[in-house]
């Protein structure tokens, strides 16, 4: 992380994303992720944010793997979080 940022790369964590919210590995992987962020200055996107409205075995194979739908969703909303955020500009050359 501080070589990238050394470097000016600009850092962006993606929070992982299942059905079941409530595994403890998860949480306990949340928890460090929210301290990263805090020491970093660096984004957290929580994916599991597009699922909210839809239901979850329309995009899920199981509690943690998604289907082709799923995975689509997931890249649809990591690049609609980049633009939001202003870590993706389309208009910017790409060297």
């Amino acid at each position: 992380i501080m070589f990238a940022q050394e470097e000016g790369f600009k850092m962006t964590f993606v929070a992982p994303f299942f059905v079941e919210r409530k595994i403890k590995p998860i949480r306990k992987y949340r928890e460090i992720l929210d301290r990263l962020q805090a020491k970093y200055q660096c984004p957290v996107l929580d994916v599991a944010s597009v699922f909210e409205s839809d239901s979850p075995s329309l995009f899920f194979q199981d509690i943690c793997h998604p289907a082709e739908s799923g995975n689509q969703k997931v890249a649809d909303g990591i690049f609609q979080m980049l633009q939001e955020g202003g870590l993706l500009n389309l208009d910017q050359e790409w060297k």
